[in-house]
């Protein structure tokens, strides 16, 4: 029997997560017909180690250090998320002027890709809201993991 190339298992098993995360309801710019790739911001904390009840990490010696670590992991991962959605209103503000605007030049190039670029500049600001939001729930989890630990080795 024959094995899979290992990088074909790994780009498969990196790929799983962003087909189960596509699309954005939140977001008119990000309502793509064809999905959104990127991880919704405000799932992140909630998909880190410390909030799984099932991997309870209270009687581990040294769990203050791994709540701590999995709370710079979850703001790691929100900011990947960040830019990962920031690059997609970019890019889909880029496409729709290319594909609504094309051929238009002056006046009536900047009329038409106005409203592309005011979706842009709201998706963005509400992006920045989400961060905030998302890595405040990252430190508050990962502080109350910390006060939860009661590890004795």
């Amino acid at each position: 029997m024959k094995r899979a190339p290992l990088w074909l298992l790994l780009t498969g098993l990196a790929l799983l997560p962003l087909a189960a995360r596509a699309g954005s309801d939140s977001n008119p710019l990000l309502a793509d017909p064809n999905g959104n790739p990127c991880f919704e911001i405000d799932q992140v904390a909630a998909q880190t180690t410390f909030a799984d009840p099932n991997n309870p990490l209270d009687h581990v010696a040294s769990c203050a250090s791994l709540c701590k670590k999995d709370g710079a992991s979850c703001s790691r991962l929100v900011k990947r998320a960040v830019s990962c959605q920031m690059h997609f209103a970019s890019d889909t503000a880029v496409m729709k002027t290319k594909v609504h605007c094309d051929g238009l030049k002056g006046t009536d190039f900047k009329d038409c890709q106005t409203p592309f670029l005011d979706e842009k500049s709201a998706a963005l600001a509400n992006i920045q809201a989400e961060q905030t939001a998302e890595l405040a729930k990252c430190n508050a989890n990962a502080t109350t993991c910390a006060g939860n630990c009661s590890a004795s080795p």
